[in-house]
C-alpha cells in the first residue's frame, strides 16, 4: 500500500501523489513544478550532473532529470559505475558484451544480417568502406591519404615530440603498464582467461593449443627455410612436422662437404658447417695494412689477436696497444655480418667489455678503410696522441660557410660524410680548419635543435675549438638540444663541459651487405614497401629480411649511439 502524501501549504493529506497533483493545480493554483520547486526541489537539482545545464522536470515524485540529454548520460562516470556494477551483479562482466553470451548474441545478430560472424569478413562490406574511402580520401584506406597522414604525424608531433606515439618513451611505458594492469604480466597472454580463450580457438581451428605447433604455420615455415638462401650450403635433415621454433637445434648437411653437424635459426642465422666455415681467427691483408700503419709511427706494444684481454666472453681483439689503452677491431663485411654468426650484440658486447677494463675500442669497416682511409688514419693518430698540427682557437675566425664549402669540407674530414644543415667553421689564416652544423632535430622533435656534425681538418687539432663554435651557436640558436655520438669512434664526454648530459644508448643499428661485395647499404633504401621495385625476388608474404636473404643480402651490425642532451 503507497504511503500518504501531505501538501505542504495547507497541511491536507492525501493518499497518492494523484490527488495531491489534483488539489494543487485546482486549489493552490500551482502546477506540479512550481509546487516541486518551491517546497520540494533540492539545492541545484535541476541542473544537469555532467554539463551543469537545465533538466527536464519529470514529475512531483521523482522532481528533475540527472542528465539534460542521453549524450550526457552516457559520459558519466556515475551511468557507467551502475551500469558496470549491474553487469558484475548478473553476469559477472563490466560489460555485458564482454561474457561470453554477449558475444555469442552480437555473432548471431551479424550472421543473420551479413553471413559472416564479424561485419569486416562480409565482402560486400569491405568494397563498401574502399569505396566511401576513395569517394572521401581518393584511396582506398585513409592512411594512405597523405593529408591524413601528415595530420596524424602533426598531432603526435604536438602530443608526443614524435611523428608516431611508440616512439614515444611515455607512451610506450603507459601502454606497458596499462596491459600489465589488465593482464597481470607483458602480454595479454598473461592473463589466464585470454590465454585459455586462445588455446581454444587454436584447438578449434588448428588442433593444437600452439598455433606456432600447428601443421600449417609449421609446413609454412619450413617452407621458408628450404626456399631462402639456406638452401645453397646446407639442406635440412628434417621435415615440417619435425620443425618447431628457431632456437632450437636441428641436424643440417652441409652441401659443400656433406659434413651433418647440428645448428639452429636464432636471430634469423644461417646454418655454417664448421668444417667449411671455421671461426677465422686469423688476419685479413686489410687488418694487416692498418697495423702497419700503426708501426709506422708508433714504437711502442702493439699486441695482435688477443684473447686474453675478451677471455670472459671468448672474444678476440685484432690489434691492441696496451700503453694508450686503445684498441681497434678491423670489421670484414662478409666475415662480420649475420652469415657468419655475428648477431646485434656482438660488436656492442666488445666494446662494453673493454669499456670495463678502461680500453677504448673502435671499429674500422671495411669499406671505411677502403673509401676513407685518410680519414681513419687520423682518427687512429688522435686517439693515440699523434696529432702534432696544433692551432689555438683563440687565433681562429668563425665564419658562416655555405653548403658547398660545407659539403666539401664534411665529405674530406668527417666519418659519416656531410648532412644538410646550418654550418659554422673555425677559420685559420684563412683556411678552414673545424666545422660544427646545427639543424632541426631528425629523430626527436621534443628539443629545439640537433647538433649534426663536428669535425676538424685531418691530422689537426684546434685546442678549444668545439668550445668556441659551440659557445656561439649556442648564443645564436636558443633552446635545448640533442646530439648523438657514434659508439664505433666516440663516447662523446666532450659534450658533458657544455652542459650536455648522456640520456640513453641506442640500440645498434644494422646495414645490409650483398655477398663479398665491400659495399654497406643503409637499411632506409630496403623498407619493406621500397622492395618489390628493388628486388628480383620478393615475396609480399615475406618479412623485410626475409626478402633480403632471398637476393642475398645479410645484415652486419654497428654499436649504436649515445645520445647527448642539453635542456
Amino acid at each position: 500500500m503507497s504511503e500518504s502524501v501531505i501538501c505542504e501549504i495547507c497541511g491536507r493529506e492525501f493518499k497518492n501523489n494523484i490527488g495531491l497533483v489534483s488539489h494543487i493545480n485546482k486549489s493552490e493554483k500551482l502546477s506540479s513544478k512550481e509546487y516541486y520547486n518551491l517546497y520540494l526541489k533540492k539545492d541545484n537539482e535541476e541542473f544537469c550532473c555532467e554539463c551543469g545545464k537545465l533538466c527536464n522536470f519529470i514529475n512531483i515524485k521523482e522532481g528533475y532529470r540527472d542528465f539534460c540529454s542521453l549524450q550526457c548520460s552516457t559520459k558519466s562516470k556515475k551511468t557507467r559505475e551502475k551500469i558496470e556494477n549491474t553487469n558484475l551483479e548478473r553476469h559477472g562482466e563490466k560489460h555485458y558484451f564482454q561474457t561470453e553470451l554477449g558475444k555469442e548474441k552480437i555473432k548471431d545478430i551479424i550472421k543473420d544480417k551479413y553471413g559472416v560472424d564479424n561485419v569486416a569478413k562480409n565482402d560486400d562490406i569491405k568494397e563498401k568502406i574502399k569505396e566511401t574511402c576513395k569517394i572521401k580520401y581518393g584511396v582506398d584506406h585513409p592512411l594512405k591519404n597523405d593529408k591524413i597522414k601528415e595530420r596524424g604525424k602533426k598531432t603526435n608531433l604536438e602530443r608526443y615530440g614524435v611523428e608516431v606515439s611508440t616512439q614515444n618513451k611515455d607512451v610506450l611505458e603507459k601502454r606497458k603498464n596499462n596491459i600489465i594492469k589488465k593482464y597481470g604480466g607483458p602480454a595479454p597472454v598473461y592473463d589466464p582467461k585470454v590465454k585459455e580463450k586462445m588455446e581454444k580457438t587454436n584447438i578449434l581451428r588448428y588442433g593444437v593449443k600452439n598455433y606456432s605447433n600447428s601443421i600449417i604455420e609449421r609446413k609454412k615455415r619450413y617452407k621458408i627455410i628450404v626456399n631462402n638462401e639456406i638452401k645453397k650450403y646446407v639442406k635440412p635433415m628434417f621435415n615440417s612436422e619435425d620443425y618447431t621454433i628457431a632456437s632450437e637445434n636441428y641436424k643440417w648437411k652441409c652441401k659443400k662437404c656433406g659434413n651433418i653437424f647440428e645448428s639452429n635459426l636464432s636471430n634469423s642465422k644461417i646454418p655454417r658447417c664448421n668444417k667449411c666455415f671455421p671461426n677465422i681467427y686469423g688476419t685479413s691483408y686489410s687488418e694487416q695494412q692498418v697495423s702497419m700503419f700503426i708501426e709506422s709511427f708508433y714504437s711502442g706494444e702493439i699486441i695482435r689477436n688477443d684473447r686474453k684481454i675478451l677471455k670472459d666472453i671468448n672474444k678476440e681483439l685484432d690489434i691492441y696497444i696496451p700503453d694508450k689503452n686503445l684498441a681497434i677491431e678491423f670489421d670484414g663485411l662478409h666475415w662480420h655480418s649475420e652469415f657468419y654468426g655475428k648477431d646485434s650484440k656482438y660488436h656492442l658486447e666488445k666494446t662494453l667489455e673493454c669499456e670495463k677494463q678502461n680500453i677504448k675500442l673502435i671499429h674500422i669497416f671495411e669499406d671505411e678503410w677502403i673509401e676513407k682511409r685518410n680519414i681513419i688514419k687520423s682518427i687512429i693518430k688522435n686517439k693515440m696522441g699523434y696529432i702534432f698540427n696544433k692551432i689555438p682557437s683563440c687565433k681562429c675566425e668563425i665564419k658562416k660557410l655555405d653548403n658547398n664549402k660545407a659539403s666539401k669540407f664534411l665529405n674530406n674530414n668527417h666519418i659519416q660524410g656531410h648532412i644538410p644543415g646550418k654550418y659554422y667553421g673555425l677559420f685559420y689564416n684563412d683556411e678552414l680548419v673545424q666545422a660544427c652544423g646545427i639543424g632541426k632535430p631528425r629523430f626527436n622533435n621534443k628539443y629545439d635543435w640537433e647538433l649534426l656534425r663536428v669535425c676538424a681538418k685531418l691530422e689537426t687539432v684546434v685546442n678549444g675549438g668545439l668550445s668556441k663554435l659551440l659557445n656561439y651557436i649556442m648564443k645564436e640558436y636558443l633552446g635545448s638540444y640533442i646530439t648523438y655520438s657514434d659508439i664505433r669512434y666516440e663516447d662523446g664526454l666532450e659534450y658533458l663541459d657544455f652542459g650536455f648530459e648522456c640520456k640513453e644508448k641506442t640500440n645498434p643499428d644494422y646495414f645490409y651487405i650483398k655477398e663479398r661485395r665491400p659495399v654497406r647499404y643503409s637499411r632506409n633504401k630496403f623498407q619493406k614497401h621500397k622492395l618489390e621495385k628493388i628486388l628480383e625476388n620478393y615475396n609480399s608474404e615475406l618479412s623485410e629480411y626475409e626478402n633480403m636473404l632471398n637476393n642475398n643480402y645479410y645484415r652486419i651490425w654497428d654499436c649504436g649511439n649515445n645520445v647527448y642532451i642539453r635542456k
